[in-house]
């Protein structure tokens, strides 16, 4: 676009040397280009501002999906703590029904027992999310290797930022 700005100032530039020396039909024809280059800058300027803004609203698209994403994954993390507090209850419901109709010391093994499965799962969910935390915390060093080669070349070719 600034390129057929540009052309239009030289055809002006053209028009106004033709007009000075006497040449009126070279003159018109200058100004002719001239407004052709013109229309073309305009027509340029309109298509990026245009282009500009679907940017913007891809961008502002793109951050509402992101957002719904993660309200997804938060509201399946309280369903699925919801079912796991639902299936808790039910066993303890379950157990306690249970400790009517047989001896209080095969209660407490049943009761032991129970609390030595809920440990294994809490220690296995603690677990594997320790590790999803350790991959978040690789993808962030590997993230910040990437920057630094990249500042690095730009160093190198003289483009530091």
């Amino acid at each position: 676009m600034v390129q057929y700005y540009a052309e239009a100032d030289k055809w002006q530039s053209n028009a106004e040397s033709a007009l000075r020396s006497g040449k009126e039909d070279l003159a018109k024809a200058a100004l002719q280009r001239k407004l052709q280059a013109e229309k073309l800058a305009k027509q340029y300027e309109q298509q990026y501002q245009a282009q500009a803004e679907q940017v913007d609203l891809l961008e502002e698209g793109l951050a509402n999906l992101e957002t719904r994403i993660a309200e997804t994954k938060a509201r399946r993390d309280l369903i699925i703590a919801k079912k796991n507090r639902a299936r808790t209850q039910e066993s303890l419901q379950t157990t306690i029904r249970s400790m009517g109709r047989i001896s209080a010391m095969d209660r407490l093994d049943m009761l032991e027992e129970r609390v030595d499965d809920r440990l294994a799962k809490a220690q296995a969910m603690t677990e594997l999310e320790g590790s999803t935390l350790e991959h978040q915390f690789q993808q962030l060093e590997q993230e910040a290797g990437v920057d630094s080669e990249l500042e690095e070349l730009k160093r190198k070719l003289g483009m530091s930022a």
